[in-house]
């Protein structure tokens, strides 16, 4: 496990100072959860929720669940290779953002009652299960999307779904590494997130990427919450 945390540190610092230009002045970053491909995260499967259970299409809506849609939120957490993963604070399933209880606590702290939490019960070897339950992993719902992205400015991939007629067709944007840096380049108006910490991109904009205020980022680094590389963007 400690051969993956020193390859975890060493991206983390490479990125880093790959984009410094962009870190001065930057007010908002990208979780780097799934963008460059490198793991900063646990390998997890969620489970549980019923036959029903909400899925990536849920999650990404960014938006609150209803009483129904409650019902049907995973309850369970699993690390099948707990001993090949880094077991940090951050990871990913089904487009969920998943914490450990002192990340969401930081979280919470900063922006109260924003976001969805749902305590998930860890399931793992005996090996690794009381640190995984020393952790307390939640499950969060990102509950806040808004489009602050400037699509002129910034590199993004295009994708556009082309229905027949009389439908028009979708054009979405999506993260893109096609860069001599292998980092995103992306450009936002910080002005529309000033009272945000964490949110999505909206509007078929980085809808699928989530976003971190500066404030947040430095909470989660004093409390020792990681590894994560935080891609900082440009500022408008």
């Amino acid at each position: 496990m400690e051969n993956n945390f020193a390859t975890v540190r060493q991206f983390v610092s490479e990125a880093t100072s790959l984009s410094d230009d962009n870190k001065k002045g930057a007010q908002v970053y990208l979780l780097d959860i799934r963008i460059t491909g490198t793991l900063l995260s646990p390998y997890c499967l969620l489970s549980g929720g019923g036959a029903r259970s909400l899925s990536s299409t849920d999650f990404l809506k960014h938006e609150k669940f209803d009483a129904e849609q409650m019902s049907r939120v995973p309850d369970e957490v699993a690390f099948p290779n707990a001993e090949k993963s880094n077991l940090g604070d951050f990871a990913e399933n089904r487009g969920a953002l998943i914490l450990s209880k002192k990340a969401a606590e930081v979280l919470e702290r900063l922006e109260p009652g924003k976001h969805q939490i749902f305590p998930l019960k860890i399931e793992s070897s005996k090996r690794y299960r009381p640190l995984l339950e020393a952790k307390g992993y939640v499950l969060v719902n990102v509950c806040q999307n808004i489009q602050a992205v400037s699509i002129e400015q910034s590199k993004l991939r295009q994708q556009i779904l082309a229905p027949p007629a009389p439908y028009e067709k979708i054009v979405f944007h999506h993260i893109s590494i096609e860069t001599p840096d292998r980092l995103p380049h992306v450009v936002v108006d910080p002005t529309k997130v000033r009272s945000l910490h964490l949110w999505a991109g909206a509007d078929k904009v980085l809808s699928q990427s989530l976003f971190v205020s500066k404030q947040l980022k430095e909470a989660w680094e004093a409390a020792g919450c990681g590894p994560m590389a935080y891609l900082p963007c440009k500022n408008i």
